[in-house]
């Protein structure tokens, strides 16, 4: 039994029970969380004009453990590749881009813009020209989300102990 204090006057509550009540609070908080993480990455390929990649957010519950993934899906379609190169970042390209090419994507920004001669010339892999420079929006949402993270968590909390 875990002992646990409420305004002065203790109230017994089984680790176990407590443990199940901070799981299933947390993943309700956690599927908001990941609702949060897709809005933020759609905006980033809002304006792509078809091949946008396919992200799913989920929350597993084993036992009294809580985890929330969010991951590309659908295997290597050529917008998820297009997600993981423009995202991180590439050594080379071997796409001849228009001399008038604007991206619709800045590093470090979340979100996009229509730009300009998006499609490529032509492809050459005996061409290597200058790679993509990684726009990392994974790491920008990651850092801009840890603060609300935090609350999220500390709501899980009070929400556990409030009692009935």
């Amino acid at each position: 039994m875990a002992k646990v204090t409420k305004r002065g006057s203790p109230i017994f509550v089984s680790t176990r029970a407590l443990q199940e009540k901070l799981a299933q609070i947390a993943a309700i908080k956690l599927r908001k969380v990941g609702t949060r993480h897709l809005t933020r990455r759609a905006l980033v390929y809002a304006t792509w004009d078809e091949e946008t990649p396919k992200i799913a957010a989920t929350v597993a519950t084993p036992g009294v453990k809580v985890t929330l993934k969010v991951e590309l899906i659908g295997g290597w379609t050529k917008g998820n590749l297009k997600w993981i190169w423009v995202g991180r970042g590439t050594d080379v390209r071997f796409a001849t881009m228009h001399p008038d090419f604007k991206a619709k994507t800045k590093v470090g920004h979340i979100g996009s813009s229509a730009g300009a001669h998006s499609k490529p010339l032509f492809v050459n892999p005996l061409v290597p020209r200058p790679g993509i420079e990684a726009r990392l929006w994974d790491e920008r949402i990651n850092k801009e989300d840890l603060p609300q993270l935090q609350v999220d968590i500390l709501d899980i909390l009070n929400q556990t102990f409030k009692g009935p």
